[in-house]
């Protein structure tokens, strides 16, 4: 028997052996060559297309017909990292399963030839890609400056099990999202499971600067108001938000069960808004402003059901009302997709919130009219908020619900500074100002020892090169 499993073990190791050595390189250097590779069908499992170095404009590409292996993905990279250019209206369509891309850098001239997607995980024949991921890739504006209503988005996300890792992506002036995840229920019922991490996401100038409306220039958007009743079950973690001054929404939630983990969001004139969905967790994230004079830089707001916020903190935040460090708003009653599903079964938990001019935020948007016509006017039910760490802040919580939120409080510390004479039903109020000392890289609450976030760096995210 021994024998039979000895020979079984090598027979394996043969295969594997086989597999490996049967993958070959592919060498590349125009749309041309590539959509030859493609056409003769002999792209394999393990198989590297490697594009020669250079800067090429308008390259346009299609992936099709071919597919990696979980054990043997299918690469498209550069010759080295960064060493590929690509300007004008080039554009990548990803319409195969365990593909990895890499080490392209793209620079987009925004004009009316800018395509409408840079990058989809979409063949142009609508066959979504899986298990694919998108690494080491740099996207900017070739040409930074003011705003444009001219409409693109950079990064689109469909099928499943999808990852944007590593990537750096600065200074889009187009309208629309940065990063789009779209959402189909026939075609994914049990989710999304898109991963977007270690990526940097940098300036973006305000929308309002192009003269049109305000809304659509936001960075990440998962889903919309008419999958927002679809689970999406995608992780966006360990990102550096920088300057991303698009509109109020750097984060647009419009599904349920997201989770946002350990972002850093440094300097945003916005928040990370849940505007439609349900069960999201927010936890573990650095929400960190620098008082600037628009009072705009803003942390989380919260619209619909069954949220956790866990163990964020915010520092130096100086929006307030909608734009406060922790939003609870108002909703309408029996709501459609589009309008404002109330809150419920909240719990906002063990957060660290440091010198922000409105702390906590219940109510926003109470009595407003919401573009369909609609009252904004159900206060939020079921609201836990616990053992909460505050510094400063006057008032402490904002209430502005014109009808009473069910709300309680339990074990939260509000040091308050003399300016403030809040107290807070069920929690530990002192009235001594404290002083926030930074050593090392890190932030320390006097007479608390209570040590804070520092975030993600540069150093933890984007390419290598």
């Amino acid at each position: 028997m021994w024998f039979v499993k000895i020979k079984i073990l090598w027979f394996i190791a043969f295969c594997c052996a086989v597999q490996h050595i049967s993958a070959k390189t592919h060498h590349v250097d125009s749309t041309t060559g590539f959509n030859q590779l493609v056409a003769q069908a002999v792209i394999q499992p393990g198989d590297e297309i490697i594009w020669k170095d250079g800067i090429y404009s308008n390259i346009d590409l299609d992936l099709k017909g071919f597919n990696g292996t979980p054990n043997q993905p299918v690469k498209l990279r550069s010759e080295t990292p960064g060493g590929v250019v690509f300007t004008g209206a080039s554009r990548l369509n990803i319409g195969t399963d365990h593909t990895v891309i890499s080490g392209f850098h793209y620079r987009v001239t925004s004009n009316e030839q800018t395509p409408k997607q840079i990058i989809s995980f979409r063949s142009r024949g609508n066959i979504a890609a899986s298990n694919s991921r998108l690494t080491e890739i740099k996207i900017e504006e070739a040409e930074p400056g003011k705003p444009i209503l001219q409409k693109s988005k950079w990064v689109v996300l469909y099928g499943q099990f999808n990852r944007v890792d590593h990537c750096y992506f600065v200074n889009k002036r187009t309208r629309d999202n940065l990063m789009t995840v779209y959402l189909d229920e026939s075609n994914m019922p049990n989710g999304a499971w898109h991963r977007i991490d270690h990526n940097y996401f940098g300036p973006r100038p305000n929308g309002r600067a192009a003269g049109g409306s305000s809304n659509g220039w936001e960075i990440i958007r998962i889903g919309d108001s008419r999958s927002s009743h679809l689970s999406a079950f995608c992780r966006v973690e360990k990102n550096l938000f920088e300057g991303c001054n698009g509109e109020i929404e750097i984060i647009s939630n419009k599904s349920r069960d997201n989770s946002y983990i350990a972002n850093t969001f440094l300097n945003c004139e916005g928040q990370l808004t849940l505007r439609h969905g349900a069960y999201c967790v927010v936890a573990g994230n650095l929400f960190q402003g620098n008082g600037h004079a628009k009072n705009e830089e803003s942390g989380v707001r919260i619209i619909g059901p069954g949220h956790k916020v866990v163990g964020n903190t915010f520092i130096g935040l100086s929006g307030q009302g909608e734009r406060g460090a922790i939003v609870i708003s108002d909703g309408v009653e029996n709501g459609a997709a589009n309008e404002y599903e109330p809150v419920a079964n909240l719990e906002i938990r063990s957060n660290t919130i440091i010198a922000c001019r409105n702390p906590i935020v219940i109510g926003s948007f109470s009595g407003k009219v919401h573009p369909s016509g609609r009252v904004i006017n159900v206060a939020p039910q079921s609201v836990l908020i616990s053992d909460n760490y505050i510094v400063g802040g006057n008032p402490i919580v904002t209430f502005l619900s014109q009808s009473k939120p069910d709300v309680t409080f339990e074990n939260n510390i509000a040091y308050l500074t003399g300016q403030d004479s809040q107290k807070i039903a069920g929690s530990k109020v002192q009235f001594s100002p404290k002083e926030i000392l930074w050593q090392n890289g890190a932030a320390t609450t006097t007479n608390s020892g209570k040590s804070l976030s520092t975030g993600i760096t540069r150093d933890n995210v984007g390419p290598s090169w």
